[in-house]
């Protein structure tokens, strides 16, 4: 089969593996993977191949899909070859965390330097990703910040950067797959990657992948996504694993868990509503579509992949925090998030260097100051701040473990 043209996916983790890989590999992409993680990589190269499960849309079990004929880099052990493969390109996938946005900023200035000191001068669309409210700014303004004039101007000319929202749940195989495949990854059966229409529009040199679904206001759909989709998935996760649950179906198909979840999203839909000028009324068969999924048994996605790296997911723009700003912001009192975000300071995940972060901070500064520093409120000198940093505030002693009545009774 004649190939589409070369594919670099900045990040080989969950969605670089279970969406860009597997999506690409069908389309018919020579696929370079770029990452950190050196024992990943090897294992990606000693194998040569990987499964992706993707669950069926009547939720009957997994198709398997099984992506070969990639080749995998460290981006700075192996940086010659990994740059030399950004540099002809035609496509540039990134699916990482925001803490690697440095990083790819530097590898396509790197790149960049390479194409011009090799003359290649060709169209190349680099497609972000990531949780990240603000994604396409971030870039934007960066590559601005930080490549030289002549770099620019390579860049200004060739390069069409798009933002995209990365929808499809990739998570952590189970035991079964894990035994057949150290690298596979299990997937919803989410099949598209949403892309901003206005800004792939741009790439019309190159072959676009068939994959592709244009989004008019990714910044929106991110809004709506993050504040509302995260919101209750990520309470799931906390409220699961503080009640005892190991995977989030079970969580929400618990009965207190899911009301609580459910309420939160509620409050946050309701802000988003008054933002956009959305119905007041979220479309019944979206909710249900969406519990639908999240009470599916086939899909067993660990409330410990869900509701990691707390401190990222806690803070001001994300989804508990940014949820209740903005529903505050349109007259709603947001109970149910401040109360589940919480949870989030109880949740653990032993050996975790940013789970570990948290409760050094809680060890450390004590709870007040941990809310106030994670979640960037300053309760001394705004209203709405004081407001959410109480509710959370309350509810996380609420939760301890211990009486506070007895300590002070045996101090006494």
């Amino acid at each position: 089969m004649k190939k589409k043209g070369n594919v670099v996916i900045i990040g080989a983790g969950r969605s670089g593996r279970g969406l860009h890989g597997e999506f690409c590999y069908k389309d018919g992409y020579l696929i370079t993977f770029g990452d950190i993680n050196a024992e990943l990589i090897d294992q990606l190269n000693r194998q040569k191949q990987y499964l992706s499960f993707s669950e069926n849309a009547d939720g009957s079990g997994f198709d398997e899909c099984v992506v070969s004929g990639y080749q995998a880099f460290h981006i700075h052990r192996d940086r010659p070859l990994y740059l030399q493969a950004l540099a002809e390109a035609d496509l540039i996938f990134t699916a990482t965390f925001d803490d690697a946005f440095e990083s790819i900023v530097q590898d396509i200035k790197d790149a960049i330097a390479l194409r011009i000191k090799q003359d290649i001068h060709k169209q190349a669309a680099l497609v972000v990703g990531a949780n990240y409210i603000g994604l396409y700014d971030y870039f934007s303004k960066a590559f601005e910040q930080h490549l030289s004039a002549e770099e620019k101007k390579e860049y200004d000319r060739y390069y069409v950067l798009a933002e995209s929202i990365i929808y499809r749940v990739s998570s952590f195989p189970t035991p079964q797959q894990k035994v057949r495949d150290l690298c596979s990854v299990q997937n919803d059966a989410f099949s598209c990657l949403q892309v901003n229409t206005a800004q792939i529009r741009k790439a019309d040199q190159i072959v676009l992948p068939s994959f592709f679904v244009e989004e008019d206001d990714t910044l929106r759909f991110m809004h709506c996504k993050i504040w509302n989709v995260n919101t209750s998935h990520c309470s799931l996760a906390y409220l699961g694993q503080y009640y005892g649950y190991e995977n989030v179906c079970d969580a929400a198909n618990d009965d207190q868990i899911s009301r609580m979840a459910y309420y939160a999203a509620e409050e946050a839909y309701q802000g988003l509503a008054r933002r956009y000028g959305l119905p007041k009324v979220q479309d019944r068969e979206t909710k249900l579509g969406l519990w639908a999924w999240y009470r599916d048994r086939t899909m067993k996605d660990t409330v410990i992949r869900v509701g990691n790296d707390p401190i990222r997911k806690l803070r001001r723009t994300d989804r508990f925090i940014g949820a209740a700003l903005n529903a505050l912001e349109y007259g709603i009192l947001p109970v149910h998030i401040c109360q589940n975000a919480a949870y989030g300071f109880y949740f653990h995940n032993e050996g975790d260097p940013r789970t570990d972060q948290l409760h050094e901070k809680i060890r450390t500064l004590g709870i007040e100051e941990t809310i106030k520093a994670v979640c960037g409120l300053n309760p001394d000198s705004d209203a709405k701040d004081q407001l959410i940093y109480d509710l959370i505030l309350a509810k996380y002693y609420d939760l301890a473990r211990t009486n506070p009545l007895d300590e002070y009774i045996q101090q006494g």
